[in-house]
C-alpha cells in the first residue's frame, strides 16, 4: 500500500504525505484504511 500511495498520480503531494504517515504509524490497519478509502480517490 505504501508503494501504491507514493505512485498514485490522483493524490496531491499533501495527501500523499498524510497517507504515508497513516500507513507507517498504523501499520497493517493504516494499509487497510488506505486500501478502502484513499485508493479509490
Amino acid at each position: 500500500m505504501l508503494t501504491d500511495c507514493i505512485q498514485n498520480p490522483r493524490l496531491s503531494s499533501t495527501e500523499k504525505i498524510v497517507w504515508v504517515l497513516v500507513i507507517i504509524f498504523l501499520h497493517a490497519l493504516g494499509g487497510l484504511i488506505y486500501y478502502l478509502v484513499g485508493r479509490n480517490k
